[in-house]
């Protein structure tokens, strides 16, 4: 808010996305008190994660229905419970742009208040402000190229397309091109657009 006038999702680190001098810093430097996690750290959170699951599983297993009182923090059941007629809940989702931000293209995906009820879900209108849109409309571009680009596109394109995202600006050339290689071959498996993978 100090730097662009505008106040981002509080508490969200993705926002750090459409900044990428915070991800091109040296880490321990980062400013606002952003926490830069490794690799090793979110594995770490998954397996913790996957522990308490499991051992919710287990335990939910023994209980009766009666006995389990409440869904913790869970903001998904909120949003269920509220489509199914208990209420509304309103939460930042992922949702088509159907006019409420008509800034962007419609039918793009984007994150957007929304109020969820019997009725269904209903994107709030948020128009967006210039200087906003300069750094979000690009990213919303390139989201759309990718789907295309995995779809039927090329090798080639996929890395026209990734270069020109702002956190690639500090890469030597040619560095890009070994990094969607890196990328492609490590998810091999789930490609079903071969010609991502001919050079």
């Amino acid at each position: 808010m100090a730097r662009i006038g505008y106040m981002p999702a509080i508490g969200d680190r993705h926002a750090v996305e459409n900044w990428p001098w915070f991800l091109l810093v040296d880490p321990v430097k980062l400013p606002y008190g952003i926490k830069r996690t490794t690799i090793a750290e979110r594995m770490q959170w998954r397996q913790q994660t996957r522990k308490k699951l499991e051992l919710s599983v287990k335990e939910w297993r023994k209980a009766s229905m009666k006995d389990i009182g409440h869904h913790g923090d869970d903001a998904v059941i909120s949003v269920i419970e509220s489509l199914c007629g208990k209420g509304s809940f309103l939460w930042t989702s992922n949702y088509r742009n159907v006019g409420q931000i008509p800034e962007l293209p419609m039918e793009a995906v984007v994150e957007t208040r929304c109020l969820f009820d019997a009725a269904g879900v209903h994107p709030l209108c948020a128009p967006m402000p210039k200087i906003i849109q300069t750094m979000v409309l690009p990213q919303v571009l390139r989201q759309e190229a990718i789907l295309d680009i995995a779809l039927q596109g090329t090798f080639d394109k996929l890395v026209a397309l990734v270069q020109t995202d702002p956190l690639c600006s500090r890469l030597p050339m040619g560095a890009c091109r070994k990094m969607v290689r890196k990328m492609l071959s490590a998810n091999k498996s789930l490609i079903k657009n071969d010609r991502l993978l001919e050079e």
